[in-house]
């Protein structure tokens, strides 16, 4: 999503664009992530989400590598490193663009940290999508330009697609250990085979909404060039379609997968966009 929203300053914005920012910015969102992944396994480990025999988390806790406080720290010194990194940027812009941030901080403790918790109670999809989807983007691309690109909103809807896919993924898998933990994911209630087609819609809404950008002209061709991740994305479908509630490890490693197809979509994304400066 930083990626996009540098892309897009670029491709769409005739003003003068203070560059300088867009490592501050990149930095910022990374610090960000890395605060809000801190706090899910601080909370998963602490209303025992994620437990010896489950699958999800980094497992440092689980297997006592480090003390929970330590990692709640860990997460607290990101979201200050983000802070800080992000001055130049505010100074820039002003407080909208801190407000971004603060949006992007207070999604991290809403995701797993009570009284919400909304990953327990299956809002994490929706929460994920906007944050990794139009509020990072958006961000970024304020942070270049000054000004909020209605059409970024749009065209971050297939990176939000795909990154919720990636937590969609996990929580398909966790279904059956989420359930003995108590806590409701959007995969749990709705079962493996409703989460099988979700997945696929997940997946091919993101290729289906380039072209239909592509088509209203809202982005110009060469961001078609996303397709050729589509055997990938076809393989990741496949991988999905193997899920049984009973076999987990099934789709042990589909998170990951489909991490790996949001970065390879994300990059030639932000690479059609780019180059449509000179070739659309």
């Amino acid at each position: 999503p930083v990626l996009l929203g540098g892309a897009f300053a670029f491709r769409y914005y005739s003003g003068p664009v203070p560059w300088y920012l867009f490592p501050l910015v990149f930095f910022c969102g990374l610090f960000l992530h890395a605060g809000a992944n801190l706090v899910s396994e601080y909370d998963d480990f602490k209303y025992n989400v994620d437990r010896e025999e489950t699958f999800g988390g980094s497992r440092v806790l689980v297997e006592s590598l480090m003390k929970p406080k330590t990692v709640y720290l860990f997460a607290l010194m990101f979201f200050v490193l983000a802070f800080l990194v992000g001055i130049p940027a505010i100074q820039e812009r002003g407080l909208p663009l801190f407000y971004f941030g603060l949006v992007g901080i207070s999604s991290s403790l809403l995701y797993t940290s009570k009284p919400l918790g909304l990953k327990y109670i299956a809002l994490g999809d929706l929460l994920i999508f906007i944050s990794f989807g139009p509020n990072m983007a958006l961000g970024t691309s304020f942070a270049l330009t000054g000004v909020i690109n209605t059409n970024l909103i749009i065209a971050s809807i297939p990176v939000g697609f795909l990154v919720t896919a990636i937590l969609h993924a996990n929580n398909t898998r966790d279904i059956m250990h989420d359930k003995e933990a108590h806590i409701h994911t959007f995969a749990g209630i709705i079962g493996v085979k409703g989460s099988q087609f979700y997945h696929y819609g997940l997946i091919l809404g993101a290729y289906l909404s380039v072209i239909i950008f592509v088509a209203t002209g809202l982005l110009a061709y060469p961001t078609l060039i996303v397709l050729l991740t589509l055997p990938i994305a076809i393989g990741n479908m496949k991988q999905m379609a193997k899920a049984k509630l009973e076999e987990p490890k099934n789709i042990f490693m589909l998170d990951v997968q489909t991490a790996q197809l949001h970065m390879l979509f994300g990059l030639t994304y932000t690479l059609g966009i780019f180059v449509s400066k000179w070739l659309s």
